[in-house]
């Protein structure tokens, strides 16, 4: 599904022959409103090295290695 629909790090808009896509994409904006992290007991949980975003916030605001 990745490698079909998803194009620059979102859903494409364009049409795509398929016989599912037109369903699907039409069930993109309640998947969005209702989906959610689970977080668990957050232990395992990495505030700054885990991927929250395109990449990990230590990496995007280049935080010194002594610091992390």
């Amino acid at each position: 599904m990745r490698a079909r629909f998803w194009s620059k790090g979102s859903i494409i808009t364009y049409y795509k022959h398929s016989s599912l896509w037109s369903g699907l994409r039409s069930m993109i904006p309640s998947v969005e409103l209702h989906a959610r992290w689970l977080l668990g007991d957050g232990t395992t949980i990495n505030f700054w090295r885990d991927r929250w975003l395109t990449s990990p916030i230590v990496d995007m605001i280049d935080i010194p290695e002594d610091v992390k």
